[in-house]
């Protein structure tokens, strides 16, 4: 049995792999996730989870910035993002630099208290 399960791992990937042009084709003209995932249920015996898990993951560009965490240097977006002049060319957003952060005080406990204080 426990060759059964070894084989039977990945055969859900190799199978969503295999309808792969098909997928991106559909996702591509507009179609939903769950209509492509209701027509290839049968054909590819995964759960609608794992098969948007997959959409994610093959299919989907990433949508975080170049040096994430969780993506890296290798996953690089293809285009860089636009610079604020191309996104606003009227400049009607003023540049300004950050405000400065305000330092707290550290906490210093006093082990003299009101119990009146307290309610």
């Amino acid at each position: 049995m426990a060759t059964d399960r070894k084989r039977r791992k990945g055969m859900g990937r190799a199978a969503f792999l295999a309808h792969y042009d098909e997928i991106r084709r559909r996702l591509a003209e507009g179609e939903p996730q769950i209509v492509i995932y209701e027509d290839l249920e049968e054909r590819i015996g995964i759960g609608y989870p794992q098969f948007s898990l997959y959409c994610r993951r093959f299919i989907t560009p990433p949508s975080f910035p170049f040096g994430h965490q969780n993506g890296g240097a290798e996953s690089a977006p293809a285009q860089s993002a636009p610079s604020p002049a191309e996104t606003d060319p009227v400049g009607s957003k003023a540049t300004s630099p950050a405000p400065a952060r305000v330092k707290k005080a550290p906490f210093e406990f006093d082990p003299r208290y009101d119990k009146g204080e307290l309610y």
